[in-house]
């Protein structure tokens, strides 16, 4: 993601990583025994506090249907392509006739403050490189698919399925 390099930072490696990450997650036993301590601590303890954080994290991450699962690591693999192809784009604005490359950040910030009308919009349109990119390298099936995996669970769209798992009310 940080256009780090070497063996260890691939996007093989990443999206390895990050399904072993999520299946320990995903592991019913650990929501089982979280339950299970959580009835031997006072309810209005600090551990009962962490076993609850716990309780949720792991809640959001176990997938019942096998369908959402397959959609899952479908997605997170996109999500690895994509982030790779992300990488290794060029970013920056072309200025006083030369190209300057900047990061997304640097470009946000030379819109924000620069004096030159011209510096902010080279810099804006540099920016909006983004969207076409990511447009073209998978982030429209990513949505497509999360739409999906998220319906597969009985929920209206992936957004539906993140807030109501991760903040704890729907869309």
């Amino acid at each position: 993601k940080m256009a780090l390099s070497g063996t260890g930072y691939s996007t093989e490696e990443l999206t390895r990583t990050k399904g072993e990450m999520e299946a320990f997650l995903a592991d019913e036993s650990k929501l089982q025994q979280t339950r299970d301590f959580l009835k031997l601590v006072p309810a209005d303890s600090d551990h009962a506090k962490t076993l609850k954080m716990l309780e949720r994290t792991f809640g959001c991450y176990i997938m019942e249907s096998e369908e959402a699962q397959t959609l899952r690591a479908e997605a997170t693999k996109i999500e690895g392509q994509l982030e790779a192809a992300r990488n290794v784009l060029t970013l920056g604005a072309t200025i006083d006739g030369k190209f300057e490359e900047m990061s997304s950040v640097g470009l946000r910030n030379k819109v924000r403050v620069d004096a030159d009308e011209d510096v902010r919009k080279a810099c804006y349109e540099g920016l909006s490189k983004i969207g076409d990119f990511v447009t073209e390298n998978g982030f429209v099936e990513l949505v497509k698919v999360r739409n999906r995996m998220a319906k597969a669970l009985g929920y209206l769209d992936f957004y539906d399925y993140k807030v109501t798992n991760a903040e704890g009310f729907g869309k």
